[in-house]
Parts: structure tokens; C-alpha cells; sequence
């Protein structure tokens, strides 16, 4: 089972797309049981991302609502751990590109740290 990473990002989001959908929270917590087990599952329906994106995948938690996420290697265990930066619709996930195509305020290179490790 892979260890999830929280960023404040996802917890932000995560609070929002629940605040306006509490019935949602058991097919965000389906889906990150089933990304922690096997993020090739299936019904994940996990993809890489493109574009100012690449480097990131995405996974799908219903019709309207995905999951990015980065994979990474823990440098202690090297295990693979799962950092989760941002939930929300297909809208939500990509109004933060600005303009110029850059990610505004999003970082896609994560440092695993004892801080940063919530479940």
C-alpha cells in the first residue's frame, strides 16, 4: 500500500468540493483507498497529464470530479509515495494555469518530508 501525501493545496480543495457536495466524500475516500492499494486500478481511470501539467497524473473520483497527483520515490524507503495536489472538477483542476501556460502558485516538485506526511 502507498503512502498519500497531503498538500495544503488538495486539503483546501478537498474542503471545498465536500462543503458543496458532503455526498461525495465516500467516492473521494473509495478512490484514495484504491490509488493507495493500485494506482493502475481501473476504475481510476489514472492518466499523465500534459501540457504545463506533465509530470503530474490524474485519476477520476466520478463524472465531475478528478484527483492530481504526483508519484515519487520516499529517499529513505524508496517506496513509491503518492503526493496529492489538488481535487475538484475538470474546471477546477486547470483554472490555475494563467496565461502564459505556467501553473500559478503550484510547485510540481515535491520534497517528501517527515512534515509533509499526513494520512
Amino acid at each position: 500500500m502507498r503512502e498519500l501525501v497531503l498538500t495544503p493545496r488538495f486539503e483546501s480543495a478537498f474542503r471545498h468540493v465536500v462543503g458543496k457536495n458532503p455526498a461525495v466524500r465516500s467516492q473521494i475516500e473509495t478512490t484514495l483507498r484504491r490509488l493507495a492499494a493500485d494506482s493502475n486500478d481501473p476504475h481510476l481511470k489514472a492518466h499523465h497529464l500534459s501540457g504545463p501539467l506533465a509530470g503530474l497524473h490524474a485519476c477520476t473520483v466520478n463524472y465531475d470530479c478528478r484527483i492530481v497527483f504526483s508519484k515519487q520515490k520516499d529517499p529513505k524507503t524508496n517506496a513509491e509515495v503518492l503526493i496529492l495536489v489538488n481535487i475538484g472538477s475538470n474546471d477546477d483542476m486547470y483554472f490555475f494555469i494563467n496565461n502564459s501556460g505556467t501553473i500559478a502558485g503550484l510547485r510540481t516538485e515535491f520534497k517528501i518530508s517527515a512534515t509533509t506526511v499526513r494520512k
